[in-house]
């Protein structure tokens, strides 16, 4: 009985709390997205110079490598992929909010990236579209999204069944070089 009475109590003081900086998040995402602030069509640039190059860095996680196929020369593979950049023009104060998760994905500015040797691409949309936008008070923004990807692979099959290869995944900015 003391237990039941216990975990009720902890639960409620955390959906209390919940309420409150769910609140604050909702209020800061209406401030800094009113549309005489902050355009998604206005690269962000970087803390020094809002016309300088906006760093990306990237990462990704493979979950799964669905299938090698050596007749095609390409492989599967199922991965979370990761970018963070700093959009100076996002900057809030919050103090119960440690980071914001933005509701729909196109309300910031991302970067171009693709992947230089996809063959084919599907994002997992069940029960939906897996991905979410995150915006850190300093203006950091995590934008991480599942991704099935086809990559091409030049394979070299003259030593098999012995033979080693290396299949790469290939990143790059579509519009942007590392000045811009």
């Amino acid at each position: 009985m003391d237990l039941t009475v216990l975990i009720i109590f902890m639960c409620g003081l955390c959906i209390h709390d919940m309420d409150c900086s769910v609140e604050e998040e909702h209020n800061i995402i209406e401030t800094l997205f009113a549309p005489e602030l902050y355009s998604k069509d206005i690269r962000p640039g970087n803390v020094d110079s809002p016309d300088g190059p906006t760093e990306v860095t990237s990462n990704l996680f493979i979950r799964n490598i669905e299938e090698i196929n050596t007749k095609n020369m390409d492989f599967t593979v199922d991965i979370t992929f990761r970018q963070q950049w700093i959009d100076p023009r996002l900057k809030f104060k919050a103090s119960n909010v440690r980071y914001l998760t933005l509701p729909k994905e196109d309300m910031v500015w991302r970067p171009d990236t693709f992947f230089r040797n996809e063959k084919e691409a599907s994002f997992h949309l069940v029960p939906n579209k897996q991905y979410y936008v995150r915006v850190f008070p300093d203006g950091t923004i995590l934008y991480s999204l599942r991704i099935k990807l086809k990559l091409h692979c030049a394979m070299n099959l003259r030593r098999y069944p012995f033979d080693t290869q290396q299949c790469k995944i290939h990143l790059a900015s579509y519009a942007h070089t590392t000045d811009t």
